[in-house]
């Protein structure tokens, strides 16, 4: 066999070596086979391991964070979801639909009845006086605009003997009550 040797110039890549003739392979014969061929062993559980899963991949700590991330905004979207949902489903047992609310009150000497309702945004206030219930009234309120305005809860509130105080959606009305 002759050997290649190596220049200054040339980089070792670009070496080339002889090709490989069958006259240059030796002949071996086997005269008896090694003890370890002849007995059968248990193979051990690495061997059955394949190449895929001796390298496995894992993924970068900023892929996690970011999962996690999505992951997180998803619940509190669901959430906040729900949590619209309860609410509307307690405004609507608390107050039905439309959204009513029916409260007495004394008005000077006598117990005065009131109702009021938001009736597709139009707030209505009825005024029924305990002793004479033939002079009820019937006090118009505010017209609230915006989406869903009809679902919002209409509250009572009483100032001093008579002046009725009506809120809903943030918008406060104030009436005299028992006056003509």
């Amino acid at each position: 066999m002759s050997t290649t040797t190596l220049t200054s110039s040339m980089p070792r890549s670009a070496l080339r070596h002889r090709p490989i003739t069958a006259d240059d392979i030796p002949e071996f014969v086997v005269l008896a086979p090694r003890a370890g061929r002849t007995t059968q062993h248990a193979t051990p559980p690495s061997a059955h391991r394949s190449l895929a899963a001796t390298h496995q991949r894992t993924l970068h700590p900023l892929t996690v964070l970011g999962l996690s991330m999505v992951a997180t905004l998803l619940v509190l979207w669901t959430l906040q979801g729900l949590w619209t949902w309860g609410q509307m489903q307690l405004d609507t047992l608390r107050y039905g639909y439309p959204r009513t609310t029916q409260v007495d009150h004394a008005v000077g000497h006598t117990l005065t009845h009131f109702i009021a309702t938001n009736l597709n945004g139009q707030i209505y206030l009825i005024e029924i006086a305990g002793d004479t219930p033939g002079a009820s009234r019937l006090l118009l309120g505010p017209r609230l605009l915006g989406p869903g305005v009809d679902l919002a809860p209409v509250k009572l509130s009483f100032e001093g003997a008579d002046v009725v105080t009506v809120e809903a959606a943030g918008v406060v009305t104030r009436f005299r009550a028992g006056a003509p």
